[in-house]
């Protein structure tokens, strides 16, 4: 256990944000949160073409970001018009992340988002120009399509791809359907196989609850077999957790890590499980998220125009018995 944690070399995989942090330590030590990298996510549309049965966003319906709308935020960006969400003195680098729904319902409306982002940073010789990163997470059923294609080529060097594949083929499928039916699994897989293929990096995402505690490691071997070098997992922070869970958690954790230290994988292969902050509690006056808590990291915009702290206050996310929490409109 403690070998996966106290790993020496950097895994093969290695986050944008981590990158910008090695490459610019000076950075880090001058940015309150220490965060060099801002992140701006375009939710092109909230239509998508799976039915995912624990899909967080459960008001879901058929929007499409208006190109204008996206045009004007981007213009707003450069103006520095979202003072205490952006800050190009605090953050130099950016990402641009692509969510729906499914994203890929719409390659033409994020090409063309990209291409007016980066002809008015090259314009403008501003340094996003150069400091910058696209992200898209996809359900991958639409990865082979003539303009998805396209995209993939065109921006392939400027692209983090994360293709959702839940684990092995009936895990995927018992959850992961189209809405007539169907199972997706086969078509994720393909996907990811084809950007890794093509010499790309791919991560995953394994959510671990007590209902499926029993199948975390089986998935994040199964993930290993596929050729993945960074396998990002968590647990669910609601309630339903027991202690039996806990013991059964440690269990996992442990068998894992002998898994990774007899096949001497423990250099070569990123489990989030294993980094070192894991399972230590925060501070209450500690705001800060993934995603930079009170927006100072990430904005968040909807098909709409309007402005979120984060994708989890949007309308698509929340129930009927919570308001999102709006910040203004493009």
């Amino acid at each position: 256990y403690y070998a996966c944690m106290r790993r020496d070399k950097r895994p093969e995989f290695e986050q944008y944000q981590d990158m910008v942090t090695r490459l610019y330590p000076e950075l880090k030590s001058s940015i309150e949160g220490g965060m060099s990298t801002m992140e701006i996510t375009f939710q092109v549309t909230n239509a998508c073409s799976l039915a995912c049965s624990y899909c967080y966003q459960i008001n879901k319906g058929i929007e499409v970001m208006p190109f204008e709308t996206a045009k004007l935020f981007i213009d707003n960006l450069f103006e520095d018009k979202y003072k205490g969400y952006v800050s190009l003195e605090e953050k130099p680098f950016i990402v641009l992340d692509f969510i729906g729904g499914e994203p890929f319902l719409q390659p033409k409306l994020i090409e063309q988002i990209c291409d007016y982002f980066y002809d008015k940073a090259i314009e403008l010789m501003h340094p996003w120009a150069e400091h910058s990163m696209i992200s898209v997470c996809t359900n991958g059923v639409h990865w082979f399509e003539p303009e998805v294609q396209h995209f993939l080529n065109k921006y392939r060097n400027h692209l983090s791809i994360s293709v959702t594949i839940d684990g092995d083929k009936e895990l995927h499928d018992s959850c992961r359907r189209f809405p007539d039916g169907r199972p997706s699994y086969d078509l994720a897989l393909a996907a990811a196989m084809d950007w890794i293929d093509r010499g790309g990096e791919i991560g995953s995402k394994i959510t671990i609850a007590p209902e499926n505690l029993h199948t975390m490691n089986s998935a994040i071997k199964h993930f290993i077999g596929l050729g993945y070098t960074e396998i990002n997992a968590n647990t669910v922070y609601e309630k339903g957790w027991t202690l039996q869970d806990a013991k059964d958690y440690y269990k996992y954790l442990k068998e894992i890590a002998d898994y990774l230290i007899d096949n001497d994988l423990e250099e070569k292969i990123y489990l989030s499980l294993f980094v070192e902050h894991l399972g230590k509690p925060k501070p209450e006056d500690d705001l800060q998220t993934w995603c930079g808590g009170n927006g100072n990291a990430m904005l968040a915009i909807d098909p709409q125009g309007k402005l979120y702290p984060c994708l989890r206050y949007m309308p698509s996310s929340l129930g009927t018995d919570q308001e999102p929490l709006v910040i203004g409109t493009t």
